[in-house]
């Protein structure tokens, strides 16, 4: 099954955005993730606080590859895997579309200059260009709508029969 031109956006965009962390050397972290699993491992009972401990570890494992893990977002992304190839491309860039927004408009609060300065930094900068693929792979990345199915001929919208009169001359 091909995928529609949506998603093979998102996934070329993903795997610009790993490349280029990966040129850059840029790797991602656990944020969101990491606090909760650190949080619910406090709170578990003793023979499963291993468990959640482990999770974090694999997860860290994953954020640490960077744009590896990015580019794995990529391709499971533009196989149809959506929701772990999202995962994954979070995890490798660090971010996701909220934290990225947070991250711009706690820089823009800081005045226009600043801001400025904020853009051209990040506008060179081959890891900040992978970050920002990155995150548009996340925001195009979306489910296709399904196709309604053609209803067969003579019934209704709610699958009804309906009833043909004929008029005779």
């Amino acid at each position: 099954m091909p995928p529609t031109a949506r998603l093979a956006l998102a996934s070329l965009s993903a795997l610009v955005g790993g490349a280029l962390l990966i040129a850059g050397g840029a790797k991602g972290g656990l944020g969101l993730y990491g606090f909760l699993l650190a949080l619910l491992a406090n709170y578990v009972p003793s023979p499963y606080d291993v468990l959640v401990s482990m999770i974090m570890a694999f997860l860290g494992f994953l954020a640490s590859l960077g744009g590896i893990s990015v580019l794995a977002g990529g391709l499971l992304i533009y196989f149809g895997r959506l929701t772990s190839g999202k995962f994954l491309v979070r995890l490798g860039s660090g971010t996701g579309v909220l934290g990225y927004l947070i991250l711009l408009l706690l820089k823009g609060l800081g005045g226009l200059e600043a801001f400025r300065a904020f853009l051209v930094s990040a506008a060179s900068s081959m890891s900040w260009l992978g970050i920002t693929f990155s995150v548009a792979c996340l925001l195009l990345a979306k489910k296709p709508k399904p196709k309604p199915e053609p209803r067969p001929k003579g019934t209704s919208e709610e699958g009804e029969r309906t009833v043909k009169r004929l008029l005779r001359p």
